[in-house]
């Protein structure tokens, strides 16, 4: 996305998981939970405007139509609901997630790194797909395969 368009509509780009038209992410995720959570922080911390479908903060799965269409549950998957609340809360807080520049510090292996910056706020996001040691710092949230660090 970043090379396909230019950089002023990139922050007004949508920014999908999945839809109404396609299999749920959880399954494409084979049920993995995690890496759902991952694609979630990446997606609230990234360039442009984050959009849930319904149902993901549920975690809803479904491949074919008549799964990934149904009717919305409201006695899903607690645990996900409060991890979609939680990111959306911090790209509130942090105006460098919502309108900063984008810049990435390493992609080696699994393991992607990324700093939004804005006047006076840089943000630093850890994502690791496999599961070895992230680094520390001053930590505004981290899980077993991410950080999201505040620099100084």
């Amino acid at each position: 996305m970043l090379l396909r368009y230019r950089k002023n509509l990139l922050y007004s780009q949508l920014n999908l998981l999945d839809s109404h038209d396609v299999s749920r992410f959880l399954t494409l995720c084979g049920g993995d939970t995690g890496r759902l959570k991952l694609a979630v922080l990446f997606q609230m911390c990234f360039v442009g405007i984050p959009s849930i479908f319904y149902g993901d903060e549920q975690g809803f799965a479904g491949a074919a139509e008549d799964e990934y269409r149904r009717p919305m549950r409201w006695d899903g998957d607690r645990d996900m609901l409060l991890f979609y609340q939680r990111a959306i809360r911090l790209r509130r807080a942090h105006a460098a997630l919502r309108r900063g520049s984008f810049e990435i510090i390493s992609a080696q292996g699994r393991s992607f790194v990324f700093r939004r910056a804005v006047e006076q706020e840089r943000v630093v996001v850890a994502l690791n797909a496999g599961r070895s040691e992230l680094p520390p710092g001053e930590v505004l949230w981290a899980g077993e395969n991410f950080i999201v660090v505040k620099e100084v």
